[in-house]
C-alpha cells in the first residue's frame, strides 16, 4: 500500500470515529435533557422559603419582620408573600416594637415598608389595646393600622365594635368615621364618629344613644 493511500485512510478513519464519538455523546446528552424534563417539574419562577424570618432593615434600621411558616417571593419583585404568620413586629424610629401581630398570611413592600395581614387577624399596641379582625393595612407614611372592615377593640375595661376603623400608632389614636359601639365596664354606648385614645382613655363619640345596666344604676342611686 502506497503511502498517500496509508494517509488517506488514517484520516478517513479519524474522521468516522470522530463522527462515531460526536453522535453517541448527543445520543447521551438528549436522553438525559428527556428524562429530566419529564421527572422535574417545571421552575415556577419564584423562590419557596420554609420557617424564615422576614426583616426589612431600610439604613440598617429595622422597620418590620414577620416570622413565618412559608414565604413565596416573585424574582425580580419588591413585594413577599408569606402564610402562616407566626408574628409581626413593627418598629418606632427608636428600634422599638410598637406593633405586634398575628395573621394567616402577610403580604408587604420592601419599597413603601407597607404591610397587609389578613385572615384571623390580631394586633396589640404598647398600650395594650387589642384589635381583632379580618385584615389590617400598616400605613408607613402616615405610622396607622387601616382595619377596613369589622373590627373589635379592647383596651383595659372597654370594648369598642365599628365597621371599620383607623388606629394611629404614633398618637395612640384610635378614629371610626361610621357606627359605633362602645362598651365600658357594663355601661354600653351607640353613636357614630368615635375618636379615642388608647393611653388616656379619653373618648369623643357623636349622636349617642346611652344603654345602661339597670344594676348599675341602681346601685348609683342607692348611693
Amino acid at each position: 500500500m502506497s503511502k498517500p493511500l496509508r494517509v488517506s485512510l488514517a484520516i478517513a478513519l479519524a474522521l468516522l470515529a470522530a463522527s462515531l464519538g460526536y453522535w453517541l455523546t448527543q445520543k447521551h446528552t438528549a436522553s438525559e435533557t428527556t428524562e429530566e424534563a419529564t421527572t422535574s417539574p417545571a421552575d415556577p419562577g419564584a423562590a419557596v422559603i420554609s420557617e424564615s424570618t422576614i426583616r426589612h432593615s431600610p439604613g440598617g434600621r429595622t422597620a418590620w419582620q414577620v416570622r413565618i411558616d412559608q414565604m413565596q417571593l416573585e424574582s425580580g419583585a419588591t413585594s413577599v408573600a408569606a402564610q402562616g404568620v407566626r408574628e409581626a413586629l413593627i418598629y418606632d424610629p427608636s428600634g422599638k416594637p410598637m406593633i405586634r401581630m398575628t395573621a394567616d398570611k402577610v403580604s408587604g413592600n420592601t419599597r413603601s415598608r407597607d404591610l397587609e395581614v389578613t385572615g384571623n387577624v390580631r394586633a396589640v399596641s404598647p398600650d395594650g389595646a387589642v384589635f381583632d379582625t379580618n385584615i389590617i393595612k400598616w400605613v408607613q407614611t402616615d405610622q396607622k393600622l387601616a382595619c377596613p372592615g369589622l373590627v373589635t377593640m379592647r383596651n383595659q375595661d372597654t370594648v369598642v365594635r365599628a365597621n371599620a376603623c383607623d388606629f394611629y400608632v404614633s398618637q395612640d389614636l384610635v378614629k371610626a368615621a361610621g357606627k359605633v359601639q362602645m362598651t365600658v365596664g357594663s355601661n354600653t354606648l351607640l353613636g357614630t364618629g368615635l375618636t379615642y385614645n388608647t393611653k388616656t382613655q379619653d373618648f369623643a363619640l357623636g349622636r349617642v344613644q346611652a344603654i345602661f345596666n339597670p344594676e348599675t344604676v341602681r346601685d348609683s342611686l342607692a348611693r
